[in-house]
């Protein structure tokens, strides 16, 4: 079994006219589904400020999506890393892939986040032979000494504790590809790579993954809500909302506003050319990263889905009885909290 990835790169730069520039390149045979011989790059002009993107392209064969089913959690991983620490900084990541969840690392603790990890957490979903991608957007920092951008591709376990981090099973990160701040407007090498494959079962999000149908959904935000009221009014609490639908960012600002909310992570959702569903998500709550989310010209933005954060227990207990609001998790020592978006979506259909 092989998964195949195109990885490529282009740079966006400040304050030129917007324009299109389009740039062929071959693309290496896929043994299942034909060959696909040319993948044009884009280049777009729609951001006010220094940036650069990375995209991978990728498919399943049929034997791999018949290898996810064998294993009660098989959480296909994809991530992004500023291998100079102080080059770039993490600005927001998008993906088609079913059910995202998005994690941001600061590994040197400088306030600049240098990876960011999209990760799966719906292999059932995943379709053979069909085309998926991860975009992962970055502010330009520093290009001193020629700053450098690596792809994996590996296979992550659920968090051990509620409010961690889904973490990379040891041994199966797989290097895609890398480029320099210098190269970017020509592709990276790129090889085949085997399969990643689990030898052994692993633990779920026991209780999300329960959640298969519209009433165990509703029983499920039903219990949540519960414990909200029951929280202290004047504590601080660690939060996720989901939305009944998605939010223009005109109306986030209100809600954050009413509530007096912290936000520390945003969820949004937009649709691209060929009527797939992207889950952008962005941990840099500024005006400049949102309306360039917006304007991302790879997808027709539709509007926010989740806000992750921080509030007192009164705020959220109102917040709760808000009509443009489905569900608000607590995260506590014994309760995670998801984000409920992608289910409510996908079993409501």
């Amino acid at each position: 079994m092989e998964l195949h990835y195109l990885v490529y790169v282009f740079q966006l730069l400040p304050y030129l006219p917007h324009h299109q520039h389009g740039q062929i390149m071959d693309h290496m045979k896929k043994q299942y589904g034909g060959s696909l011989t040319q993948e044009r790059l884009m280049l777009l002009k729609i951001h006010p400020y220094p940036k650069i993107t990375a995209r991978i392209d990728f498919k399943y064969s049929a034997n791999q999506k018949s290898e996810m089913m064998r294993y009660i959690s098989y959480y296909p991983t994809y991530d992004f890393r500023d291998e100079s620490k102080n080059g770039f900084d993490g600005s927001f990541i998008s993906t088609n892939l079913p059910d995202p969840k998005y994690d941001y690392e600061d590994d040197n603790g400088d306030g600049k986040d240098d990876e960011l990890e999209a990760v799966s957490r719906d292999q059932w979903s995943i379709s053979a032979n069909t085309n998926y991608y991860v975009t992962s957007s970055f502010g330009v920092v520093n290009t001193t000494n020629d700053p450098k951008v690596s792809s994996y591709a590996s296979i992550s376990v659920a968090p051990i504790y509620p409010g961690g981090d889904y973490n990379t099973v040891a041994g199966t990160a797989e290097l895609l590809g890398v480029f320099k701040y210098s190269q970017l407007s020509t592709p990276s090498s790129v090889s085949n790579r085997e399969a990643l494959v689990l030898n052994t079962e692993i633990l779920a999000d026991r209780e999300y993954d329960k959640i298969k149908t519209k009433g165990d959904l509703e029983n499920y935000k039903n219990n949540v809500n519960k414990r909200v009221e029951r929280f202290k009014s004047n504590d601080d609490y660690q939060f996720v909302i989901t939305l009944k639908n998605p939010m223009s960012i005109d109306s986030f600002y209100d809600l954050v506003s009413d509530y007096n909310l912290e936000v520390s992570e945003l969820y949004a959702r937009g649709i691209d050319s060929e009527k797939n569903i992207v889950t952008i998500g962005t941990k840099t709550i500024q005006p400049e990263v949102l309306e360039s989310i917006q304007k991302e010209a790879s997808y027709s933005f539709k509007g926010i889905i989740e806000i992750e954060g921080t509030a007192k227990g009164k705020d959220l207990k109102k917040i709760m009885k808000n009509d443009k609001v489905f569900a608000v998790e607590v995260q506590t020592e014994d309760q995670p909290a998801f984000g409920l978006y992608w289910k409510k979506e996908t079993l409501n259909k």
